[in-house]
């Protein structure tokens, strides 16, 4: 398999970023050539889809770039922080009702990122302040703060650089490792949500899984990478600020394996420690939202919604008891063929309008 042209690679970030369950590529690239984008096409293929994405703009250099979900709309955007020339900001236009690959939108003017002359070969993205948006630590000795409509601010501070990133004294917020000098942050009491995880059947550190968390915000997201930017390995657990949010509604934690552990009503400023599979249907919300029948099955499966308070699903997952998908589908009707299902016992799973999950048992024939 071969990923990208010769010459220039330098940081690669992989996260899904059409949101379709598996991994895509971003390679940083300097010494001339655009930066490049490639969409996972499964079973080992990969598509370059930078000039559909309009990502691949000359002339810029960068030795890393920040790639994080910077609006909070739940696909990941793409800050190409220069080495050498201008930064560039980009938006995700995912819109996954048509099927089609969308151009990014260059927002750069008027973000802030425009008039940010500080260039860097190391670059990283994470919510320093806590407020609930992804920030860039970069070049100048300076964060540049996410001001949560699409643009960013910088705040100065003597002698920081990028460095180890992690939150090295359990207070909730970010700290740095710069060579032999640690920087603690200030804590200026925005709430903090912790992750750690355990992995089971995906590697023990669930690289690559991907976690969700909802509340009063909306929705944020995080990737579990194994490095960000361009020399530092930074602390595998993930971070998410949430502001003044009294409480978390749920965090769904989607591992490689494809299993998807789920939590509710979570309390904020403490570490959450997940072993892959422990929470599957055991935490999704009160099942008296939707019956099935029949139950057994043999070849469909039928939804009957609660006419007392009926949610509107959009989403249906089955698993098997490992914790496996073994079938995932729309919901456009209240009914679900089976078939190909072995005998055995499974759980459904349904997603509402506000990703919020709800299961039920049932038994295949």
């Amino acid at each position: 398999m071969s990923i990208g042209a010769g010459g220039g690679n330098y940081s690669t970030l992989f996260t899904d970023f059409d949101n379709d369950g598996d991994t895509d590529v971003f390679i940083s690239k300097c010494s001339g050539p655009p930066c490049e984008l490639h969409r996972n096409d499964g079973n080992g293929v990969y598509t370059d889809i930078s000039a559909i994405a309009q990502i691949n703009v000359t002339p810029i250099q960068t030795w890393s770039s920040g790639i994080a979900d910077y609006d909070n709309d739940g696909d990941m955007d793409i800050i190409i922080t220069a080495s050498t020339g201008l930064h560039k900001y980009f938006r995700n236009n995912l819109d996954t009702s048509n099927n089609t690959e969308e151009a990014f939108s260059n927002i750069t003017a008027g973000s802030g990122w425009d008039t940010n002359t500080s260039t860097n070969i190391d670059n990283v993205a994470y919510d320093f302040d806590n407020d609930g948006f992804v920030d860039v630590l970069g070049g100048g000795n300076k964060i540049m703060f996410n001001q949560g409509d699409s643009t960013f601010s910088a705040t100065t501070y003597t002698g920081i650089s990028v460095g180890a990133i992690g939150d090295l004294n359990n207070d909730g917020f970010l700290d740095i490792l710069n060579g032999g000098t640690i920087r603690y942050a200030v804590p200026n009491g925005n709430k903090w949500l912790e992750v750690a995880l355990q992995g089971i059947q995906s590697n023990s550190n669930g690289i690559g899984a991907r976690i969700e968390i909802y509340g009063a915000w909306g929705k944020q997201i995080r990737d579990v990478r194994s490095g960000q930017g361009f020399k530092y390995m930074a602390s595998l657990n993930a971070h998410f600020g949430i502001g003044q949010a009294t409480t978390i509604d749920q965090v769904v934690i989607k591992w490689p394996s494809g299993i998807i552990d789920t939590y509710n009503n979570v309390t904020p400023n403490q570490m959450l420690r997940v072993m892959e599979g422990s929470t599957l249907a055991v935490n999704s919300f009160n099942n008296t939202a939707f019956s099935l029948y029949p139950n057994p099955a043999k070849h469909t499966i039928n939804i009957t919604l609660n006419s007392n308070n009926p949610i509107e699903f959009k989403e249906a997952q089955v698993f098997d008891m490992n914790g496996k998908v073994v079938l995932q589908t729309k919901l456009d009707s209240t009914s679900i063929n089976v078939d190909k299902l072995a005998t055995g016992t499974y759980i459904l799973l349904l997603k509402d309008a506000q990703e919020k999950n709800y299961s039920q048992k049932f038994i295949k024939e």
